[in-house]
């Protein structure tokens, strides 16, 4: 029994099947996780190591090149890009996107153990972690003290203590980090003079409180009665105890006091947080990966409430919150798919002319878009901006079986078939076509969901929804529909009267139907000058694609902004703070700006200040990012080194410079640092002259002047020491050095040893260190070396173990694609010297390579058309004819592209791949529908001007729902409507032309091709019973032939 009669003579059967469905995706709904974009884990290791006082150059030659040496040659690297800076090694290891983070991440950590005896000795231990896009904070606030009686170190311990504990403990967080405020630490100020006199070296200070500071387990004793644990405690429990401390004996002890100020204060501080004008405590909440934002999100900012209830005095302001741009994006996707569902009904309404039957028709799409929900997520894929768009999108494409199904029942109602009855032999009749359909979209997508490349990845989501809605709306189109339609379709007037089953199939009625027959007949009657417009318009559309520009990924505004200061290098962290406090109130002066967190100062970059500035979101009324920066970008014209950044993009952009609108990358093959720096300037000076090009940053930057102490080997070596006592002893007395932790009275707090401030004032206070040598003799400084001041890059980048050197713009008052293809001309102009290269960077990289693999994708989709359509019609020819459509479509996307002004981007481009599937449904439904009059007896030509004005109806139907269907989404009005618009404007295009197109090119195509295939055929049998009868043949009927 076929699967559309056991609905229909099982109703009660097939309703809890279809329930059940609407139950799971209910329940699915409630559990499916929410973010922005879906969660794709890139296989990136990142390889943080911290040396203490090291220059750059000294950080590149014995850290990073050390540890690319040796991470480079694991199995399956991509690329290795090393940053060096002031005390800082950072390596970022890309790994294909075949392989396991885990294991990428554990043969990292194995190289790296290998290494560790060839790094210096007095690095931090390289800190390894993998990396993830949704590792990015979801809530951002700041903790104020209203009262002031809190010290910032108070205030920093009270935030640890009772919102950084909780919050850590809220079911989804991963991780919650403090910054700001001021932490304790004990010095151990060391006087230099008492320190010479007394024939002290700075080192033996360390190593008495390293020995002294210990609390260190003797084992146990176990008596007949009891064991008794036996240990030593000798850490220090108060600061009386340390000043106290025996650092070496003459002819009589010699105390830390003697030596050194014993001072309970504060870390010096590299960075100030701000939030509104004010000084304050900065949390950032990170959510495990998988779990839902705005749950996790939610369940936090209740905590908050709890804690600000509980602590009246503190002030907490959220100044950045994911959670609400997924929110409004997810609503907006909802709302979207709710207007394209009235949308779709309006036009149902208009063809079928009662209400009755168009709530039939649609009563599936619910139980379509419930039931795939449940299917997403056994897959699982979360409610994003992605799958939400093929949710939107698809809702004009899952009803289409049903209508051309409920369509076709109706017809064979108006015939005068009882609704069971036509139900049953309507459903039969358009199953071939159904099934068709449905298989040209599902080859269509399924390629995009397995497509190769981070892009891959990233819409993997869409092209299972909407493989996953189109199975689901085929089961539907063949159950509930037929089930509904025999038992709530109206039966015909003309249901008793006898039915000649002879006649065939009716002719197509009403005015549209009689309008288009007569243009169908004029261009079968014509087919020369209508088969050359057709041509004509195919090579205009074909050709027409080369004007149409690209971009990657539509941008996304999320309603924040970055801005950046840089002030002379060397300028003091409070001179930049004085300076970011000015920014700071010009940027909160703009009335459509809500929040400005400000971050001043950062390790060895006292120089920089950042800014996060949040829009306001009042009342639904929707700001333009880029407006409001355009606004303050001439307020803040005077400010040094000032810079934006929209963080608008569904990817991280460049690794170096973030997410500039273009980034040309330089490399110096020679691996001359010098060259290329003057090479990067220059080239950053020929961008500046190109329109719209702003904010130009350039990677490499002059490093701080530093103060280089040149050892004279022989005399040190005649006087006992070495280069490495030499420079342990400099580096401890002006760098500092931690030398244990104190856990005695208040919180635990690390014990610095260093220089007091007064005796390294100056380049002389430093020449006048004195070193103690191997005899006792006290020996400045400067009779073992001598001083250069001297300057270097302030931070080295190589990308696979070339210099790099990057150069960011942002693109203001002017399209991106025009400005970006000025940036690729004058790349292309400009003569470098031999070993420099220069290209586009950043996103072009990955741009590239997402348009190659979708572009490999669009050519498997129409491969696997082919295929589907040839075994569904049994024919090599007919599925050429059905594909027909196919360029009919590209210029009507490109049309839409160009009138809107969108480029083609991504989205867009999977509109076109989409687009493939869905232009091919009208031919289906014309070829069909001629094979059968074929096989009636008529000729191709006859046949096809029947099947024209017949399937004219389902054709109108399912192209106009799809159509208006999209007209919400293209919009894009709702939240995040701007990362969906592209694609539906596209697809609107290309379904108008295809669809008029299409009703006159595939009829002549099919006439020409199919009715030279039935002469031929016939002329070939005549053939035969002529050599078989040994007669001239007799005049029969047309019979069709296998094409």
């Amino acid at each position: 029994m076929k699967l559309w009669d056991i609905a229909i003579r099982q109703p009660v059967f097939m309703t809890m099947i279809l329930a059940a469905g609407i139950v799971l995706g209910t329940v699915s709904y409630f559990r499916m996780p929410v973010d922005l974009f879906p969660n794709v884990e890139f296989p990136v290791v990142l390889v943080t190591t911290i040396y203490p006082g090291a220059s750059p150059e000294e950080m590149e030659q014995q850290v990073t090149k050390v540890l690319e040496e040796e991470l480079s040659a694991i199995s399956g690297i991509d690329s290795v890009i090393s940053r060096s800076s002031e005390g800082l090694s950072t390596l970022i290891l890309q790994f294909d996107l075949d392989q396991s983070v885990d294991k990428a991440s554990q043969e990292v950590r194995e190289k790296v153990n290998l290494v560790r005896n060839r790094l210096p000795d007095g690095i931090q231990e390289p800190i390894i972690r993998r990396f993830n896009p949704s590792d990015n904070p979801i809530l951002l606030f700041g903790v104020a003290d209203r009262s002031g009686q809190y010290a910032p170190v108070e205030l920093r311990k009270l935030v640890e203590d009772i919102i950084q504990a909780p919050l850590q403990r809220v079911p989804g967080v991963a991780a919650v980090d403090v910054d700001g405020g001021q932490v304790r630490e004990i010095k151990v100020e060391l006087d230099l003079e008492a320190l010479e006199a007394r024939r002290i070296a700075p080192q033996q200070v360390v190593e008495a409180l390293r020995a002294e500071n210990l609390n260190i387990p003797g084992g146990s004793v176990v008596t007949p009665q009891q064991e008794l644990a036996v240990r030593t405690p000798g850490n220090f429990q108060t600061l009386d105890e340390l000043r106290n401390l025996v650092i070496a004996r003459r002819t009589a002890p010699v105390y830390l006091r003697d030596v050194a100020r014993v001072v309970d204060g504060f870390e010096e501080r590299e960075v100030i947080t701000r939030l509104n004008g004010q000084e304050s405590i900065v949390v950032r909440v990170r959510r495990q990966s998988g779990t839902n934002t705005t749950a996790v999100a939610n369940a936090v900012k209740e905590e908050l409430q709890t804690i600000a209830q509980a602590n009246p005095n503190l002030e907490i302001v959220i100044a950045g919150d994911e959670s609400l741009l997924v929110k409004q994006s997810t609503d907006g996707a909802f709302e979207d798919l709710i207007w394209s569902s009235i949308l779709a009904t309006l036009v149902i309404l208009f063809f079928f002319r009662d209400l009755r039957n168009t709530v039939i028709t649609m009563a599936g799409l619910p139980v379509i878009m419930v039931a795939t929900l449940f299917f997403m997520d056994l897959a699982g894929i979360s409610l994003n901006q992605v799958s939400l768009l093929a949710l939107a999108l698809v809702v004009g494409l899952v009803i289409d079986d049903a209508i051309v199904v409920r369509e076709n029942i109706m017809r064979w109602v108006e015939k005068g078939y009882k609704p069971r009855e036509a139900a049953s032999k309507g459903t039969a009749e358009v199953v071939l076509p159904v099934l068709a359909t449905s298989a040209t979209i599902l080859a269509v997508f399924l390629p995009v969901a397995y497509a190769e490349g981070i892009i891959g990845k990233f819409f993997r989501d869409f092209g299972l929804t909407v493989s996953i809605a189109i199975a689901v709306s085929t089961f539907e189109s063949l159950t509930m529909a037929p089930m509904l339609s025999a038992y709530f379709f109206r039966a015909s007037e003309n249901v008793d009267r006898e039915i000649d089953e002879s006649r065939g199939n009716e002719s197509g009625s009403g005015l549209l139907a009689r309008i288009y027959g007569r243009s169908l007949n004029w261009a079968l009657d014509h087919k020369l000058i209508s088969s050359l417009v057709a041509v004509a318009v195919i090579a205009v559309s074909l050709y027409s694609a080369r004007f149409i520009e690209q971009s990657f990924l539509p941008s996304l505004d999320r309603g924040q902004f970055d801005v950046s200061m840089e002030m002379p290098l060397g300028t003091s962290l409070a001179v930049t703070q004085a300076e970011a406090i000015k920014v700071e109130e010009i940027l909160r002066s703009h009335p459509d700006v809500a929040d400005v967190f400000t971050t001043i100062g950062g390790t060895s970059t006292p120089e920089q200040a950042s800014f996060f500035v949040k829009v306001k979101d009042e009342d639904g009324r929707k700001v333009d990012t880029r407006k409001v920066i355009n606004d303050l970008r001439s307020a803040l014209a005077n400010v040094p080194g000032i810079s934006f950044q929209l963080a608008d993009s569904a990817t991280g952009g460049d690794v170096i410079l973030g997410g500039k609108d273009v980034i040309v990358e330089m490399t110096a093959y020679s691996g001359d640092y010098g060259l290329l720096a003057q090479e990067a300037r220059r080239v950053a000076q020929e961008m500046a002259q190109i329109p719209g090009i702003v904010d130009i940053d350039v990677s490499y930057k002059e490093g701080r002047p530093e103060l280089q102490l040149e050892i004279d080997r022989q005399r040190a070596s005649d006087l006992g020491l070495s280069t490495a006592q030499i420079g342990a002893t400099v580096r401890t007395l002006v760098n500092g050095e931690v030398a244990s932790v104190f856990r005695g009275e208040g919180p635990e707090a690390d014990i610095r040893v260093q220089l007091s401030q007064a005796d390294r004032a100056s380049v002389e206070d430093i020449l006048n260190i004195g070193l103690l040598s191997p005899t006792g003799q006290v020996i400045p400084l400067r009779n073992v070396a001598r001083v250069q001041i001297a300057s270097g890059p302030n931070e080295i980048v190589r990308v696979d173990r070339q210099p790099t050197i990057s150069i960011g713009a942002n693109i203001s008052g002017r399209d991106e694609p025009k400005a970006t293809a000025d940036v690729v001309a004058l790349l292309e102009r400009m003569d470098f010297p031999t070993g420099i290269e220069a290209k586009l960077g950043g996103d072009a990289e990955a741009q590239a390579d997402a348009f190659r693999n979708l572009g490999l994708a669009l050519a498997l989709a129409i491969i696997f058309i082919y295929m589907v359509l040839a075994s569904q019609f049994g024919s090599f020819i007919q599925p050429l004819l059905i594909m027909l459509a196919m360029p009919l479509a590209v210029i009507g996307a490109i049309l839409a592209l160009s009138i809107s002004g969108r480029p083609l981007d991504l989205t867009a481009f999977i509109g076109f791949i989409m687009l493939m599937g869905l232009v091919t449904k009208n031919s289906i439904l014309l070829v069909d529908f001629a094979n059968r009059e074929r096989a009636r007896g008529l000729d191709a030509d006859t046949a096809m001007r029947h099947a024209g004005p017949v399937r004219l109806r389902p054709i109108l139907m399912t192209a106009l729902s799809m159509i208006l269907a999209m007209i919400p989404v293209a919009l894009g009005l709702s939240a995040g409507g701007e990362f969906r618009s592209s694609m539906a404007i596209a697809i609107m295009g290309g379904m108008i032309t295809s669809t008029f197109l299409t009703l006159m090119v595939v009829p002549i195509g099919y006439s020409l091709v199919v009715g030279t295939l039935d002469r031929l055929g016939r002329r070939i049998r005549s053939g035969q019973e002529r050599t078989e009868a040994g007669q001239s043949p007799a005049e029969g009927t047309v019979q069709p032939v296998g094409d």
